[in-house]
């Protein structure tokens, strides 16, 4: 037994599988013959049954091996020419992990300082730059063109594990595949696609919370959230309502609707003063209601690219933002943001989600799944957010 330890090490996933590959060809294993239980497996090699289950997962999709009822697998014929592909090797790849970007995950992996830290791509930055300190490779993969195929390609080379920092919209067919080849994986954001795999989540909530406590600090009583028309089935926008719900509770005040607003907010692609114009009076169309409603004191908007424009949608309406309406944004990149060349108006206070922070403990987690040191349930981590004043 400890003779099998020492030679597959329990940070090895691939000399596991390789290993129990061998007893296949040697015909330990025979053809027709059980294959052991997940729990001997683990207890055999000594490693937990998240490690087990990636290898035995691989000899299924390989044919290798197949299921006879729910707990009961065999070992099947081998047919070498129907193999997907060869053994994987751990060379380099072994000690690599995959980070999946976009196109705005480019540039200087520096920690924030000389640029705002809200831009998300800086979570990109610090899975990277934690994996280099740990002294391993990173594969840079672009998010939006991986296939199956390609996935299937990483696992059979034995990648590490796989990091994919959150996005606006994940890539499901991508997500099933690194799923089903039990890819170690580690997902930021908590959208319903992701919760099979370990995640690192900003808490949305806490920072909805923080920011209402500011503004009543400041003498602002009578808050307002901006949410899209599809708040209900978007985790974010749903946590910072309860966080918004929860902090006026807690200070005695008046939880008032949120302005539900459809959408047609400011385009990237259109970076002039009438773009921004646009967007104004399409937002002073709602704010009109909701000022005759409810009159509101303060606004809490979705991000900081929507200040500017709101902004001057409160001019619009005849209320002057600063002193009559405070204006809170979210995700502290307002000082780099196009508009604010364009309507230099900030916002009072703000959210840094700690996307570099976010980023490293989504390298470590998936570190520590490669290992086998999680449990076999998903796990997830909840990253504070920091107040920052404007």
């Amino acid at each position: 037994m400890s003779r099998v330890k020492e030679a597959v090490s329990a940070n090895d996933r691939v000399g596991i599988l390789n290993d129990l590959r061998g007893r296949m060809d040697s015909g330990e294993l025979s053809p027709g013959s059980a294959f052991p239980s997940e729990r001997e497996i683990a207890d055999r090699y000594g490693v937990g049954r998240s490690m087990v289950r990636w290898a035995v997962g691989r000899l299924e999709s390989e044919g290798r091996i197949r299921r006879m009822g729910l707990r009961t697998r065999v070992v099947t014929q081998r047919d070498v020419s129907s193999a997907p592909c060869g053994a994987p090797q751990k060379g380099i790849l072994g000690n690599t992990v995959a980070v999946l970007a976009g196109s705005g995950e480019t540039g200087e992996y520096m920690r924030p300082g000389v640029s705002a830290p809200g831009w998300q791509f800086y979570s990109a930055h610090g899975a990277i730059r934690r994996i280099y300190e740990k002294g391993l490779h990173v594969m840079r993969v672009n998010r939006t063109a991986l296939t199956p195929d390609e996935v299937r390609d990483l696992v059979c080379g034995g990648i590490r594990a796989v990091v994919v920092p959150e996005f606006s919209v994940l890539n499901r067919e991508m997500l099933e595949a690194l799923k089903s080849e039990n890819v170690p994986t580690v997902v930021g954001g908590d959208r319903e696609e992701s919760r099979c795999f370990d995640r690192v989540v900003s808490d949305h909530a806490a920072g909805a919370a923080m920011e209402v406590e500011w503004l009543a600090a400041h003498g602002r009583r009578r808050i307002v959230q901006l949410l899209s028309d599809t708040w209900k089935e978007s985790y974010w926008q749903k946590a910072r309502r309860e966080g918004y719900e929860r902090a006026a509770a807690k200070l005695g005040l008046e939880a008032l609707p949120p302005i539900v607003v459809y959408p047609s907010g400011i385009s990237d692609s259109v970076r002039t003063e009438a773009e921004i114009e646009r967007s104004a009076r399409f937002l002073a169309g709602y704010f009109v209601s909701a000022f005759r409603s409810w009159n509101p004191d303060a606004l809490m908007l979705f991000s900081d690219e929507g200040v500017s424009a709101a902004s001057l949608a409160c001019r619009y309406c005849g209320r002057d933002p600063g002193r009559e309406i405070a204006l809170a944004g979210y995700d502290d990149f307002w000082s780099e943001h196009w508009t604010q060349k364009i309507v230099p108006f900030p916002p009072q206070v703000t959210i840094d989600k700690r996307n570099w922070d976010c980023g490293e403990i989504m390298a470590d987690m998936a570190l520590a799944r490669a290992a086998g040191e999680l449990p076999d349930e998903p796990q997830k981590t909840i990253a504070a957010p920091v107040l920052v004043e404007c």
